[in-house]
């Protein structure tokens, strides 16, 4: 699925992997008797969204008990004076539907609309989204683009194929991926092959990936191997995993990437945590070409409801080599320091970030209201810039803060009262089978 300007954060690489020669007690694929893995563990694919929803400006996701349904206003407010949208100050920001088991159905806003469809397993069977824009001075919305995700899964859950299409304007299909996966299991260890065809411009590129997994489903490793049949060029990456067990609890020590093909490529990100399980210090050294720059984050509880992290960055490039682009500077860039109430919402964050010229502090102040379940209803942010001169800056320059822009939400939330209708099928779209039939007998079938 594409990334729109309101979703939030999708993986860019895909899961994907080699198959493995030579194993010994293989379960052959078509023959599993059981589910193998969580389909979101399968493939990144299936983790673009948290917890299904598309993290969206504004928009919280974390409930105390499931709705049925959320409707969610804001008010803006800029330098002292209210912005008029719509000859109200409160306008239509997010509508979002769930299920009775807590999965999100639909969400729109203004300018999209995000369709999930689900088997009576719960898994995601269909995922779409419309992109609509508006004519000039009037409320008639036409649809620019639609992006189409397709699962299937066999009869015990494990994850099968993926399809994705785009439907662009004046109807026309476009081919984005196709994925099959397959399973093998040895002793303690479960292996994951994916092949797939995925379009990148004009040139399709075939990629096979292997993802290897312990008795405790987490994965040691993937490689992704790629070949594009027009150039013959061939591209690999490979991720390794390292884990650490803490008060019964696992989490990664290390993931360490690295482009075989491209052998002066590496970088490694590592994470410590205290003795609690809590994150305390994360780090990414990058080295290309002879050169290496390190990003480290160093993460502290100074109190129960507080936490603050001081962002770090060097690099061995010397200064009088950066390029004017290359705006980074070693030492401390940022400390972050986060705030929250007995509910675990934010309720203050403030961040300094270090240049050249000023020091710059954006304080953000948040406060809810809740209904009977510790759902907020409403809340309000305000936020403000401060800026100084850096100290290391001898120029004299003077900074005047910002005003405050004061931002209001509102929850209109529904709850289920009875039994509801759990899955709803997807249509089905005969073009978008024909396309898939089409580049698969071209580039994949053959492979």
């Amino acid at each position: 699925m594409k990334i729109s300007i309101l979703a939030l954060f999708i993986f860019s690489i895909l899961l994907c992997t080699n198959p493995v020669r030579g194993q010994q007690n293989i379960v052959a694929s078509n023959s599993l008797t059981k589910k193998m893995l969580d389909p979101m563990a399968t493939d990144s694919i299936l983790m673009n969204f948290r917890q299904g929803v598309p993290v969206m400006g504004g928009f919280d996701i974390s409930f105390t008990k499931t709705p049925k349904r959320i409707r969610q206003y804001s008010s803006f407010y800029g330098y002292g004076d209210p912005i008029v949208m719509h000859q109200d100050t409160v306008y239509l920001h997010i509508d979002a539907h769930f299920n009775t088991l807590g999965k999100v159905t639909k969400i729109e806003s203004d300018e999209e609309v995000f369709r999930f469809y689900y088997d009576e397993k719960g898994n995601l069977l269909q995922r779409e989204l419309h992109t609509y824009e508006q004519l000039y001075d009037t409320n008639i919305k036409t649809r620019k683009k639609a992006y189409i995700e397709q699962m299937s899964y066999d009869e015990y859950g494990n994850l099968r194929s993926y399809y994705e299409y785009e439907i662009a304007k004046g109807a026309v299909y476009n081919f984005e991926a196709y994925k099959e996966y397959t399973y093998q299991k040895q002793k303690d260890t479960t292996i994951v092959t994916i092949k797939s065809v995925e379009k990148t411009g004009n040139y399709f590129c075939i990629y096979t990936t292997t993802k290897t997994y312990d008795k405790f489903d987490r994965v040691l490793s993937f490689k992704k191997d790629g070949y594009y049949p027009i150039s013959k060029k061939k591209t690999s990456i490979v991720f390794e995993y390292a884990y650490e067990t803490i008060r019964g609890k696992s989490y990664v020590t290390s993931v360490k990437t690295t482009m075989p093909l491209v052998n002066t490529q590496e970088a490694v990100e590592s994470y410590k945590r205290d003795a609690h399980g809590r994150l305390i210090e994360t780090k990414d050294e990058i080295t290309q070409y002879g050169t290496r720059k390190t990003y480290q984050s160093l993460v502290t509880y100074p109190k129960r409801n507080e936490k603050v992290t001081k962002q770090f960055f060097s690099s061995n490039i010397p200064s009088e080599e950066r390029s004017s682009a290359y705006s980074e500077k070693d030492g401390l860039q940022k400390i972050i320091t986060e705030t929250v109430d007995k509910h675990g919402n934010t309720t203050k964050q403030v961040v300094v970030s270090y240049d050249e010229e000023m020091v710059t502090k954006h304080i953000k102040l948040l406060e809810y209201t809740y209904d009977e379940h510790l759902n907020w209803t409403s809340q309000t942010s305000i936020e403000k810039y401060e800026y100084a001169p850096n100290a290391t800056d001898e120029k004299d320059i003077e900074y005047e803060p910002s005003d405050p822009d004061v931002e209001k939400f509102y929850r209109e939330i529904s709850y289920f009262s009875s039994s509801e209708k759990l899955t709803e099928s997807p249509k089905s779209d005969e073009k978008a089978e024909m396309l898939k039939k089409d580049v698969l007998s071209k580039y994949f079938r053959k492979n």
